[in-house]
């Protein structure tokens, strides 16, 4: 089978399934300056609200050919001191891109602002998220009365995990742009489910690395995805009674899946997910952040029920 080597774009740092930039200096929160603000840059990433619409974009970083980069920029809560509830999301990466995460975190756990520096937890970092987006372009929107809450206290680091496989320099940046509402006008909390394969090992030649969890919770799911590397062939995301919640056999920009209406599981569910590998290195490959010298088999999506807290296999975050 050919493999596919392409700019892989990765933000591992808030958020699930879904960037831009305004100016409005009157309106304008967190770390950062609005676009049109004198003296700024767009090296230095501006963080930017208009109305009810929220525009975060990340400074340019140059990856030179074959590197392969883990940055972060952090941004203090853009919405100042109010909560909001987050009713869609729209991300644009790199062309090329391969993964991205915008972490929710308290203002006073940020410290990497102004532009794109060295990730703490390099490409394994992981925190609750607002979104995360495996495609160049992803938009999404919850129905009325459904959205993120995301509290006063709390602000986003974006982290970026970039691998250039071409021959030449490549300017990569993030954009994300958030629409929210007045938290009081939800009346369920969507949030994401993050299910990873963390004792991951795969050997040489075929096989098939499989994992499960049980729902703590009932939820409604909204949206489903996949996460793997360079020798994935196959994902697949099935429920114990063989519901099919999400497969594809593309490793590098897989397309989410979005239900409408959505999928009910209920608590005590358990969801088993799996990739199937072609290991041709003659070694074992572990679970790692490389694209080029580590694997992964992750299962990602959103939700919604009354409480709105993640859900995840990954304890403790890392």
């Amino acid at each position: 089978m050919t493999k596919r080597f392409p700019v892989l774009w990765s933000l591992a740092c808030v958020c699930s399934l879904g960037q831009i930039a305004c100016s409005s200096s009157a309106d304008v929160a967190g770390v950062g300056t609005s676009e049109g603000t004198t003296g700024t840059t767009p090296d230095q990433g501006t963080a930017a609200t208009v109305g009810q619409e929220l525009v975060i974009k990340t400074s340019a970083f140059m990856v030179p050919p074959g590197g392969e980069v883990y940055k972060c920029q952090d941004f203090a809560s853009p919405f100042g001191d109010r909560a909001v509830g987050v009713i869609g999301t729209e991300t644009n990466l790199t062309a090329g891109s391969h993964h991205m995460f915008a972490f929710v975190m308290p203002n006073d756990a940020l410290s990497l602002f102004d532009q794109l520096q060295d990730c703490p937890g390099g490409g394994t970092e992981f925190h609750e998220y607002l979104t995360t987006a495996g495609s160049p372009h992803t938009v999404t929107s919850y129905s009325a009365g459904i959205g993120r809450y995301v509290d006063a206290a709390s602000g986003f680091r974006m982290n970026v995990h970039l691998f250039n496989s071409t021959t030449e320099p490549v300017e990569a940046f993030l954009q994300m742009t958030v629409h929210y509402v007045d938290p009081s006008e939800l009346h369920y909390k969507a949030a994401s489910i993050f299910l990873n394969n963390v004792a991951l090992s795969v050997p040489p030649g075929a096989s098939k690395q499989a994992a499960s969890y049980v729902l703590p919770t009932d939820i409604s799911l909204l949206g489903a995805a996949s996460h793997m590397h360079r020798l994935g062939t196959h994902f697949e995301a099935t429920t114990s009674d063989g519901q099919m919640l999400f497969q594809t056999d593309e490793w590098a920009e897989p397309q989410p899946a979005h239900f409408d209406p959505p999928i009910l599981l209920t608590k005590g569910t358990t969801i088993d997910w799996a990739c199937d590998y072609e290991n041709d290195t003659g070694k074992t490959i572990t679970f790692g952040d490389s694209a080029v010298k580590n694997e992964m088999c992750i299962f990602p999506g959103e939700f919604y029920n009354e409480e709105g807290a993640q859900l995840t296999s990954q304890y403790p975050f890392f």
